[in-house]
């Protein structure tokens, strides 16, 4: 038996808004992961996001237009830096969450703030799924917005679902919760970010620790402070994750944290 795939997967970065990464990046870079996730929220999308219409209006969209350009080249920057650091081999994934949605919502809405969208109006028919086809359109928007080809990351539609393995991976504003996991996802191994904390449920099958079910909400990588978290007992949390792929397909997967500007692991610290 030996480790024959290492999965790391990073959630919630919120760029602009994203922490200090030179540690995670130390990290990455000896870890030398065979398969890299990237699962959703990855850019915030402030500037496309419909909870701040109204300051479009107060703003113009020509400087809407301008901040969310910014967002994009920021982004740009961590996936070249991301590129620099993975193995050339290493397999690449970007999971849209419902912050790129954002997006999609100000091309359809207000096509002045980053180009309209196509919907291939012509092929529509009274079967299509419309929402397949906009999932799967906010996949191209990120292509071309980040440049992904340019660093091998294959984007993902909208809610699909990433299946490595026995490891589901997920963004997680489908099912936000362990309960509501469980139910979505009966008897599965599932990854999830997007509430930002650290949750973790074991179903044990039958006592064999390789039947076992593990549900994983891993914490994020930003710094955002919303006005309705004013208790500072709940605070997000910063971490990742890991998985060791064994040969037989089991895996030994955990959260590592993000603590003061360092990485502790394994009685070493990156910074």
């Amino acid at each position: 038996m030996e480790i024959v795939k290492r999965h790391c997967a990073l959630f919630d970065l919120h760029i602009p808004h994203h922490i200090n990464l030179s540690p995670v990046y130390a990290f990455i870079k000896e870890y030398r992961p065979t398969d890299f996730i990237l699962g959703g929220d990855y850019i915030d999308c402030q500037y496309a996001s419909h909870w701040q219409e109204k300051v479009f209006a107060i703003l113009g969209l020509e400087k809407v237009s301008k901040h969310l350009y910014q967002e994009f080249e920021a982004g740009k920057e961590v996936l070249h830096k991301l590129d620099s650091i993975l193995p050339k081999d290493c397999r690449r994934y970007y999971m849209p969450g419902n912050h790129e949605l954002f997006l999609l919502w100000a091309c359809m809405t207000y096509p002045a703030l980053a180009g309209g969208v196509g919907l291939g109006i012509n092929k529509i028919t009274f079967k299509s799924d419309l929402d397949k086809i906009k999932n799967k359109v906010l996949a191209d928007l990120i292509k071309k917005y980040l440049d992904t080809q340019s660093v091998n990351f294959k984007v993902l539609p909208y809610s699909k679902e990433l299946q490595l393995g026995k490891i589901t991976y997920v963004h997680g504003d489908s099912a936000p919760s362990i309960n509501a996991m469980k139910k979505k996802y009966p008897a599965r191994n599932i990854v999830a970010g997007h509430i930002h904390s650290e949750i973790i449920d074991t179903i044990h099958n039958s006592g064999d620790t390789r039947r076992a079910n593990q549900y994983v909400f891993v914490p994020c990588l930003c710094n955002l402070s919303p006005g309705y978290l004013r208790d500072g007992s709940s605070r997000w949390l910063n971490a990742f994750w890991i998985a060791d792929v064994l040969s037989t397909g089991h895996f030994s997967g955990q959260i590592v944290k993000v603590i003061d500007g360092c990485v502790p692991f394994n009685g070493k610290i990156f910074k």
